[in-house]
């Protein structure tokens, strides 16, 4: 039988081989005189299914070729199947990955994930700062501490750190803006932040998840898309108001705010004035919103009213949270009296976890009434919601009036 599949180059049996763990590859040196060696030059280095150090120092000492792309996982994985199999973490010593590091990061390594639920937490080994391939880095419990001489990473493109200990605010701010070309940040429950300060020009995309004092969007002029999921800030939040985080935001295109972010950037007096009629390119805006608290509704007109361009809105209502400063009856007023263009190029409204609560329905009347292009209108009931009341929800916003002819409303 003609084997065509080994009459391919190495480049290519490289790419169909490079989807898979390091443990599947070098099965496939027992196949063929030609397959003998070609896993052994894949520059891709997965370590899922391995479950002993020796192994991944076997595979290193074999692998003769460059390695752009590396893995590794020590996860708390019980009775899961073998190929998800993963290091035992009693078998793991900090001595290992630093070993293991120190040889990926002379061949010219690109993108390096590493993710260790292990207490204490693994703590970077310092070869990795002087790796000036590496285009992608994505850690999770680890500890993040730049040596002294640290100059940056020249090439880096994205960086993901979840649940990474930093000893402080400064560690941060120092690796983002000495990367010059970083474009992708994400940042999540990430301890040792709290005044959070990103210099960074070329960013296009933040995400935050979690706790902050302060953040300093100043110097990420460049933004697109921002993602926010505030954690409950009961401290100083002064530096965080949005007319100051958003104001020199001009070319952003997606907003995304859920958890206590709208309460986080709205707690204080919401501003009277809008942001800049720059702010056009704005697109969508997706965020979590308590109908009962005044100033996450006062925060919502702010937003809706600073960026005239928008086409998608996507809302997921909390009407289980206790209001802080519940809304009163002028704000509920304006709600149901208002008239205005700010809504003249929305499209696409999804709306979740919708209740009998009056603000909702309010809410749904407003964007009806003012929403003169409107598409499709999508609706999703909170899950206590019973079949009776959504009856009645329906029956209710069947003859709420329409200012776009052509919107369609679909209840899930």
């Amino acid at each position: 039988m003609d084997d065509r599949l080994s009459s391919l180059s190495d480049d290519i049996l490289h790419r169909i081989l490079s989807p898979l763990p390091i443990r599947e590859t070098g099965r496939t040196s027992v196949l063929s005189k030609r397959w003998r060696h070609v896993w052994a030059s894949v520059p891709v280095f997965n370590t899922k299914g391995i479950n002993r150090p020796s192994i991944i120092d076997q595979a290193l000492l074999l692998h003769n070729g460059p390695i752009h792309q590396a893995s590794l996982q020590a996860l708390l994985l019980h009775n899961a199947p073998s190929y998800r199999a993963s290091l035992p973490l009693d078998k793991l010593e900090p001595g290992n990955v630093d070993r293991w590091m120190l040889s990926l990061t002379r061949r010219g390594l690109q993108d390096l994930t590493i993710e260790i639920e292990k207490e204490p937490r693994y703590k970077i080994h310092s070869s990795i700062f002087f790796c000036d391939a590496l285009m992608s880095l994505n850690l999770k419990h680890c500890i993040l501490k730049p040596p002294a001489d640290f100059k940056g990473f020249p090439s880096l493109e994205r960086l993901s750190l979840e649940k990474v200990s930093l000893l402080d605010d400064t560690i941060l701010e120092s690796l983002v803006s000495k990367s010059r070309q970083l474009k992708y940040l994400k940042l999540s429950e990430c301890s040792g932040l709290s005044s959070v300060k990103i210099h960074a020009l070329n960013v296009i995309s933040f995400h935050f998840n979690g706790f902050f004092n302060s953040l300093n969007l100043d110097q990420i002029s460049n933004l697109k898309n921002l993602f926010l999921r505030c954690a409950h800030a009961e401290g100083n939040v002064g530096d965080c108001r949005a007319s100051k985080l958003l104001k020199d935001l001009h070319k952003l295109e997606s907003i995304t705010l859920l958890g206590w972010s709208m309460w986080v950037l709205f707690s204080g007096d919401v501003p009277a004035s809008i942001l800049s009629t720059t702010h056009c390119s704005l697109r969508t805006l997706d965020i979590c919103l308590n109908m009962r608290e005044n100033n996450e509704v006062e925060g919502f007109f702010y937003l809706l009213r600073s960026y005239p361009s928008l086409e998608k809105l996507s809302l997921l209502l909390d009407g289980k949270t206790e209001p802080i400063n519940e809304i009163d009856g002028t704000c509920l007023s304006e709600l149901r009296t208002s008239k205005s263009d700010w809504l003249g190029c929305l499209k696409i409204v999804n709306v979740k976890d919708l209740s009998d609560l009056e603000e909702d329905m309010e809410l749904i009347r407003f964007l009806l009434s003012n929403a003169i292009v409107l598409d499709k209108l999508t609706i999703e009931y909170e899950k206590e919601v019973n079949q009776v009341e959504q009856l009645k929800i329906a029956k209710r916003l069947a003859v709420f009036p329409r200012s776009s002819a052509g919107a369609m409303m679909f209840i899930e």
